[in-house]
């Protein structure tokens, strides 16, 4: 009887052997599935920040789009020797740069940061002005600002010098 126990067990020894070796190769793909998992799982966590980043950005480029917006220029006369750039809209312009040109010349410029609506700043001239010399004359502005969204805007004026000294500020 001790025979037949004793090849049982070798009998159940090589089985288990058998056994063993399968569990062991699929230890081994169970650890590449999961290596290869994580690195889906590290892929799948840039795409949802380039999707988040991209959401972001449509909803600024779509508030731009539809950004109710209304900023108008006009320049005017302010003394002999300053000129007045006005903002006559109903929205602020932000970051304002020109460049303003004459019988003098021309020269660009930093503006205010913001130009509220309905008012204006003031352009230093180095020639002195009067009807008589700007008359025939044109003033020449080129003008670029942004929206409070950051929408950039631009624009180009050319007005007769006799229109600009019609544009005076009431001086005392």
């Amino acid at each position: 009887m001790t025979d037949v126990v004793d090849t049982a067990a070798v009998i159940a020894l090589g089985v288990s052997v058998v056994a063993a070796v399968p569990a062991f190769v699929g230890l081994s793909q169970a650890r590449r599935a999961n290596k290869v998992a994580s690195g889906a799982n590290d892929l799948a966590a840039q795409a949802n920040r380039i999707a988040l980043n991209a959401d972001e950005l449509s909803r600024r480029t779509e508030a731009r789009a539809v950004e109710p917006y209304d900023v108008e220029w006009t320049v005017g006369w302010a003394d002999e020797h300053h000129f007045f750039i006005a903002n006559q809209g109903l929205d602020p312009a932000h970051n304002v740069r020109f460049r303003l040109g004459g019988p003098w010349g021309a020269g660009r410029h930093d503006g205010p940061q913001v130009v509220a609506p309905w008012t204006d700043f003031e352009v230093p001239c180095e020639a002195t002005l009067s009807l008589n010399n700007l008359k025939g004359e044109t003033v020449q502005l080129r003008i670029v600002w942004a929206s409070p969204a950051g929408t950039p805007h631009k624009a180009s004026l050319e007005i007769s010098g006799q229109d600009v000294f019609r544009h005076r500020r009431a001086v005392g």
